[in-house]
């Protein structure tokens, strides 16, 4: 059972990180622009830490792999189902705050 919950966590990421890739061999040009701000953030050689602080500035890494994982979702689908056949939703906001939604349940 522990192998099954392993391999549901581990496969989101890796196919985040085949699809990022794929899309950047597929658009070189942002391949390159990523690879700049890459060498501009880290040394050209040598041994040294990345830390989360690090991470954070590399603003275009950042758009490229929410870029790639809205056009090729790791979990393409959840699945739900209904329960009753109507449903009250309440928002935060004044403006809606009473909207009535009927659902087919099952």
């Amino acid at each position: 059972m522990w192998k099954i919950i392993l391999l549901t966590l581990y496969l989101p990421h890796l196919n985040t990180v085949a699809y990022t890739l794929m899309l950047l061999a597929m658009f070189p040009e942002y391949q390159e622009k990523a690879f700049e701000e890459f060498c501009a953030f880290f040394p050209k050689s040598g041994d040294f830490d990345v830390s989360y602080s690090d991470i954070k500035n590399l603003v275009y890494l950042d758009l490229i792999l929410n870029e790639s994982m809205r056009l090729l979702t790791p979990v393409p689908m959840v699945a739900r189902q209904t329960m009753r056949d109507e449903w009250n939703f309440y928002s935060k906001r004044s403006s809606d705050c009473n909207r009535h939604l009927s659902l087919a349940s099952g």
